[in-house]
């Protein structure tokens, strides 16, 4: 096979933030293993190849490479542009890997933020809970407990139990959660929050045998700051229960640490935003796990590639992935939020990201609205934004294309190819040159049509992703490949 005769060149430049200048010529080192493809939601999209080259041109790029800019060029045209966000290196049989898209180096951790439990004695393994009334059994015992070793064991009559606690400090405009685990013997129990005046702020009761848990809880804005009390009591004429593992806590509530960062690798590989989702955890150990996020994942460091093993005799290898720079909206994220038309949001969304330019935003009227339960990178957003269409139910594409310059618009209705006896033709005849093939409607010629009912002219349909081989061109093999996309 001649490598000289690829009919695109294949230049690779420095990182965006290195001032994205000329690197090397790579034709002759990528052109037979390079395929990339183009989706009609995202623009030039993703691209691999498999360096053919010296074992130092390997070793350079592996190391230096990360973050270069490709571009593909035909007769001085560029047909596709990512830049290298993966690789996979064998080198004396051991294997390493290098990932971009693992990389964050601005984080925070969106939570649900858990209380500390109020009660001192919880799990009664100090003592049995205080009485109230009088009981004619209160002890600490072993017979059954849900934690530790011990729990409370009542026998009482009726308005007659244990105070949990007495004073339980709480603040004005927090909801507080609270439950007990109970083994009920016999009777009807009831669980209760009360007021230092007596005054019940919230109860619940179980009269059934088993094992359970009983809840109470008080809602926000519901009592100004002070102390309740909790306390565990008999309503029938006898009961027996155990009781355990009582807490009292602040409910669950949305909290989000500040924006940790490293400004080192963002001089680097640019703004790279990720937001942590976690539940049930405090204040302390969402800063912990911010803080580890950012530091276990701010560069892009070299990592085993899978098992570790002696040299197996296989030959030195690098396989690279290049990324289309639309990628770079997965790594913003956005507060945006409320009702918009979809045009509007965007624009917003591209607002922030100095990288990208901007080729059309066309003009799309439909109200969008934009659910703040969510947590949205840019990418996403603009996906769903997209996929929706206008209020005509027309199509509407958006990506990254020449230049780094993003599109949003409303689909064309021009074929893009025929597929004719096996064979695949340009929209308007003659041969179809891969390198210059999109996505869009593609005439199926030869599709059996009869008692066929469809939106689109019969054998007409939309292909959402394209993908063209170098190395298939060059062998003479079959080099474009559509394919519809959800």
């Amino acid at each position: 096979m001649n490598k000289n005769r690829s009919p695109v060149k294949l230049a690779l430049y420095n990182t965006i933030q290195h001032g994205s200048g000329f690197t090397r010529n790579a034709t002759v080192q990528m052109s037979s293993t390079w395929r990339r493809t183009v989706r009609d939601r995202g623009g030039y999209w993703i691209g691999m190849a498999r360096w053919d080259g010296s074992r130092a041109e390997m070793v350079d790029v592996f190391t230096s490479g990360m973050g270069w800019q490709l571009m593909e060029q035909a007769n001085g045209l560029t047909t596709w542009h990512g830049y290298l966000a993966e690789m996979r290196l064998r080198l004396d049989g051991m294997e390493y890997r290098r990932s971009l898209p693992e990389v964050t180096n601005r984080v925070k951790t969106i939570y649900s933020k858990i209380g500390k439990n109020q009660i001192t004695n919880p799990s009664c393994e100090a003592a049995a809970w205080d009485a109230y009334g009088s009981p004619s059994v209160r002890e600490r015992s072993a017979t059954w407990s849900s934690e530790g070793v011990y729990s409370t064991h009542v026998v009482a009559e009726v308005n007659a139990g244990v105070v949990i606690q007495a004073a339980i400090a709480i603040e004005s405009e927090l909801a507080y959660q609270c439950h007990v685990s109970v083994n009920i013997v016999s009777g009807t129990w009831k669980l209760e929050i009360y007021k230092p005046d007596g005054g019940v702020v919230d109860f619940t009761q179980i009269g059934v045998a088993g094992k359970s848990q009983m809840y109470v809880g008080i809602m926000e804005m519901s009592l100004a700051a002070g102390n309740v009390g909790l306390r565990l009591y008999c309503t029938t004429a006898s009961g027996e229960i155990y009781a355990d593992a009582a807490v009292f806590q602040l409910a669950p509530a949305r909290a989000e640490t500040g924006w940790y960062e490293d400004v080192v690798s963002q001089a680097e590989y640019g703004l790279m935003e990720e937001i942590v989702s976690q539940a049930g955890i405090t204040d302390a150990a969402a800063d912990a796990l911010t803080v580890q996020t950012l530091k276990n994942r701010a560069w892009a460091n070299t990592q085993p590639g899978g098992e570790i093993a002696a040299n197996d005799g296989r030959a030195d290898q690098l396989d690279l992935v290049f990324l289309g720079h639309v990628y770079l909206l997965r790594n913003r994220m956005t507060g945006l939020r409320g009702e918009s038309t979809a045009s509007t949001i965007i624009q917003a969304l591209l607002n922030n990201v100095p990288e990208l330019g901007i080729d059309v935003i066309a003009d799309n009227s439909l109200v969008v609205a934009i659910d703040d339960r969510e947590v949205y990178d840019a990418w996403s957003l603009i996906l769903d934004v997209t996929r929706l269409g206008d209020a005509e139910g027309n199509r509407w594409i958006c990506g990254v294309g020449n230049e780094r310059r993003f599109y949003y618009r409303r689909a064309d209705d021009n074929i893009m190819a025929h597929a004719h006896a096996g064979r695949l033709q340009a929209g308007g005849g003659g041969p179809l040159e891969g390198w210059l093939a999109m996505p869009g409607l593609v005439m199926l010629d030869d599709l059996p049509t009869a008692n066929m009912t469809t939106n689109l002219p019969a054998g007409l349909m939309w292909m959402g992703e394209v993908e063209f081989d170098l190395g298939a061109w060059m062998a003479g093999k079959n080099s474009v490949r559509f394919r519809e996309v959800a």
